[in-house]
């Protein structure tokens, strides 16, 4: 069975392996050592706000379970699927699903190469670039980073 997405009722073609996407997002947001905010009661409540909750302590148990997986690749793991998840069933919702995600943590840095990096991913994942930068535009101007870096290279990922 094949779920269609957001990009593809749009007429964009889905990527072809977009696992590889998202592993790279998932990557790049994992980079910021997120792992204390993913088991906190604030992401807890995040998940709650965007109706994830069930699925986000669902998905953790599994990830648990799974014997090959030790300490944070668990977390990581988990981490991957739910983005994996969002992107595919609530495709529409996810750039602001992901902005809002980056702005309940407060660990995010004001780094452009951060930014670029996410927002290359994005549209590696076949959003366009004018979605990308709209989102990521109001968000920073909520962090207070009124900065206008745009979006850049997208050849890393091949």
């Amino acid at each position: 069975m094949v779920l269609l997405s957001h990009n593809q009722e749009k007429n964009m073609p889905l990527p072809w392996d977009f696992r590889r996407g998202i592993r790279q997002l998932s990557d790049d947001v994992l980079s910021l050592g997120i792992d204390n905010y993913l088991v906190s009661e604030q992401f807890a409540a995040f998940c709650r706000n965007h109706g994830i909750y069930e699925i986000w302590t669902g998905i953790r148990g599994l990830s648990r379970d799974k014997p090959e997986l030790y300490g944070r690749d668990v977390l990581d793991n988990a981490f991957f699927l739910l983005l994996q998840h969002i992107y595919r069933a609530r495709n529409a919702e996810f750039l602001g699903c992901l902005t809002d995600l980056l702005a309940d943590y407060s660990g995010v840095p004001l780094n452009p190469s951060f930014f670029l990096a996410i927002q290359n991913d994005l549209i590696i994942l076949g959003y366009s670039r004018k979605d990308v930068e709209t989102h990521f535009s109001s968000w920073r101007k909520r962090r207070g980073d009124l900065r206008s870096d745009t979006v850049q290279d997208v050849s890393r990922v091949s």
